[in-house]
């Protein structure tokens, strides 16, 4: 499993004490769960076809669609840390903790946080959240979605667990200094119940972000500036603290989002090219180390040929998409990665050498 320390945090973590500021030009008011907007604008369903989903049947959480954070990355003014056991499967829904570690005087909770990074990415799409949150006091909860190359763009719903009639439809498109309501945006929904399943939505195309919830909308962004151009991963997580505040007496541990299902759809007819990307890449490889190789926009069963000149040296046929040089000389190479899902190809060039 790869580090991810080294990762870039979420552009949460650098404003978690002003996100709350006053609204930008995106923001609309707050709308009532009983008053969505008029009817969406975001197509039909034979608009979509099915990319990615995640039914959670299982008993263990699907390696090839999801890796768990162990360790260190955390929320700017959280007091948690994250934990792979805190993310897992069981009855046929995904769960996403947070428990008390109080033998840890500085970050006395831990948190469940998966991502699909490296296993999915995908510029625009339908994406399909149910999901209901328990009532926790100093905990919150988050689907997002972000950039595989920036801090931003990111697309999220969140979810303030004490405030159990409201969830948050946010996006962000900067980071500080820019001034906070001319770098993201939110809408609040309020009275629904969210410890009861809802299906929350977000149509996200070219010249339009619209979130809904049990098929009804309520925050629309057509500012073109304010809309995502590039592949995006989706993380889900619980945090402690922070924007949260702080457990009480009334937080019954463990808290957790429990999820029924994510789906992801991409437009029927592509619009944007195949890319693949390493990350992370090094001028220089042990023979004993790895490159991590990312692929977006590309249909399901896609697959990675790896190439040292003109003979090819591996396939590597489902994600994540790992190549060990061990078997290349110690010599300087011209690796050619090359991704592929039948129709769609897309080539990357690294000049390495391995030791």
């Amino acid at each position: 499993m790869r580090s991810r320390i080294d990762y870039p945090l979420t552009l949460s973590l650098l404003v978690a004490c002003s996100f709350f500021a006053a609204c930008g030009a995106d923001d609309a008011p707050a709308q009532a769960f009983h008053a969505p907007l008029e009817a969406s604008t975001s197509g039909t369903d034979a608009d979509w076809v099915l990319v990615f989903a995640d039914e959670f049947d299982g008993s263990a959480i699907d390696a090839a669609k999801w890796t768990p954070f162990e360790g260190d990355p955390r929320h700017k003014s959280t007091i948690n840390t994250t934990s792979r056991s805190l993310a897992a499967v069981r009855d046929g829904s995904m769960f996403v903790s947070a428990i008390p570690t109080p033998e840890d005087a500085a970050f006395p909770y831990a948190t469940g946080y998966v991502d699909t990074r490296g296993l999915f990415a995908q510029t625009y799409g339908k994406i399909e959240f149910r999901a209901r949150c328990m009532y926790a006091p100093g905990v919150w909860y988050a689907l997002w979605g972000r950039s595989w190359k920036n801090l931003v763009p990111e697309i999220d719903l969140e979810f303030l667990a004490e405030n159990i009639n409201q969830a948050w439809l946010v996006n962000h498109w900067g980071v500080p200094p820019v001034p906070a309501d001319q770098r993201r945006g939110f809408t609040t929904v309020d009275g629904l119940d969210i410890t009861k399943f809802h299906t929350y939505t977000i149509v996200w195309k070219h010249d339009l972000i619209e979130w809904a919830i049990d098929g009804k909308p309520f925050r629309r962004v057509t500012d073109p500036a304010h809309i995502p151009q590039e592949p995006m991963f989706w993380v889900m997580n619980a945090w402690v603290g922070g924007w949260g505040g702080i457990p009480g007496p009334s937080t019954i541990f463990p808290a957790s989002i429990e999820v029924d299902h994510l789906r992801i759809s991409r437009l029927r007819e592509w619009t944007t090219p195949a890319v693949i990307q390493i990350d992370q890449p090094k001028a220089t490889y042990a023979r004993s180390g790895a490159i991590d190789v990312e692929l977006a926009d590309f249909d399901a069963l896609a697959r990675v040929e790896v190439w040292d000149g003109d003979s090819l040296v591996e396939t590597l046929t489902k994600p994540p998409f790992r190549f060990a040089p061990k078997a290349l000389a110690p010599a300087a190479h011209k690796l050619t990665f090359v991704g592929t899902d039948g129709s769609r190809t897309a080539t990357t060039v690294l000049d390495v050498v391995i030791e």
